[in-house]
């Protein structure tokens, strides 16, 4: 957004500026110019995600720089400024301070690849079962994307392990092994 002096050339660029890891795991960024192309762009992406925190913190800081810009008080350190953001699990953070993003994302990015170290992908599931077959893991799992009424589980696979977790987070079974096989059997378990 671009914010105007009304008896000058003056201006102060205002956006927002979101941080994401790419698919290569770089750190990458899209911009916005205002909160409306945002939150659009959240509804999107990120329904499950409250923008509460960052409407509040880009209302502030807009209106700070309309005040300026109406009395004509120019100063350089607001002539490109910027709410930074990224997601941690299902929380923006957001914050107009470079700095601060940059700690959090670290803390965030650091702990998750500590926390998942091995991970492999996951598994949407509303029923499974699992067996030992001679020196080998089975795990059935049953999953119809269609019924929005069945909880849903997930099975989160890693190199050495596999985590079977209820729609609340609570963990029903860790199988600790490199050697499984996990097929899909259906939308319904028979």
């Amino acid at each position: 957004m671009i914010i105007k002096f009304s008896n000058s050339a003056c201006e102060y660029q205002f956006k927002i500026q979101y941080f994401y890891k790419d698919i290569e795991g770089s750190i990458a960024t899209s911009s916005f110019d205002d909160i409306a192309s945002f939150e659009e762009f959240m509804k999107e992406a990120h329904p499950d995600v409250n923008l509460n925190d960052i409407s509040t913190k880009y209302a502030k800081h807009l209106e700070m720089l309309q005040n300026k810009a109406a009395n004509g008080e120019f100063n350089n350190n607001y002539s490109y400024t910027y709410i930074y953001c990224f997601i941690s699990g299902n929380t923006l953070y957001s914050s107009s301070n470079y700095a601060v993003i940059q700690e959090k994302m670290a803390e965030y990015f650091n702990g998750k690849e500590k926390a998942n170290e091995g991970y492999i992908t996951t598994f949407p599931a509303h029923n499974w079962s699992f067996k030992n077959i001679g020196n080998s893991f089975q795990i059935n799992y049953w999953y119809d994307k269609d019924r929005s009424d069945i909880d849903v589980y997930k099975i989160h696979t890693f190199k050495d392990k596999v985590i079977f977790e209820q729609a609340d987070g609570l963990i029903h079974s860790i199988v600790v092994t490199s050697n499984y096989y996990i097929h899909y059997e259906g939308k319904v378990k028979n």
